[in-house]
């Protein structure tokens, strides 16, 4: 809400102006509507007619044009004189109402216990959380979508075997290969085979194998 305010002495002035009844009502009442819209002291016709209870107001607006009180500003525009040196202007009203806004956030903050220097803490903690826990799973994300997450098996990230291992475990668990992995010699120098090659199915050494 925006106040008017009017001095101990604002009807002596309106009477030593002679303005009549009519005007001063007029006067007060334009007074209440610029400060209300804070217009910084302009009114138009459209102004007149919220602001304005008495049916033809324009005699009393040339009354207070011709006393000072008012002054034209073009076609259908006045404004405000008299007495706006003591209404605060509409900058001035908004910096109160930011300024009001704030106190009563920290009154609200301070009756919940908390402090501006505790939610600064709070959110700068979540900040740092939430930048770390976004980091962490886009990088899960890209990891298993390119295949490359391990867990030490020699798993992918989905569990499956990778194809070396799926092709090792092919041999070694085929009953055929299981007896000539215990024994295994290369075909070619007769030296006993190294048993992963040879869980691979590889016959030879690779050093024994013929050059292409």
């Amino acid at each position: 809400m925006t106040w008017l305010k009017l001095s101990d002495d604002f009807s002596d002035e309106c009477d030593r102006a002679r303005l009549s009844d009519t005007a001063f009502r007029v006067h007060v009442e334009g007074l209440g509507y610029v400060m209300r819209k804070e217009t910084g002291g302009h009114i138009d016709r459209l102004g007149i007619r919220r602001a304005i209870t008495i049916p033809e107001p324009a005699e009393a607006i040339t009354e207070l044009v011709t006393a000072g009180f008012w002054r034209g500003d073009g076609d259908g525009q006045w404004v405000i004189v008299h007495h706006m040196i003591y209404q605060p202007d509409p900058d001035e009203l908004a910096a109160d109402r930011a300024k009001a806004a704030e106190r009563q956030r920290r009154s609200r903050r301070r009756r919940r216990g908390m402090t501006d220097s505790a939610q600064s803490s709070h959110t700068v903690t979540n900040a740092m959380t939430n930048s770390m826990s976004h980091a962490m799973t886009d990088g899960v994300s890209h990891t298993v979508s390119h295949g490359e997450l391990r867990d030490g098996t020699g798993r992918d990230g989905t569990g499956n075997l990778n194809p070396h291992q799926r092709e090792e475990q092919q041999h070694t668990h085929n009953p055929e290969n299981t007896a000539w992995l215990q024994t295994a010699r290369c075909e070619t120098c007769g030296d006993p085979m190294d048993r992963k090659l040879a869980s691979l199915g590889q016959r030879t050494h690779p050093a024994c194998q013929p050059a292409p």
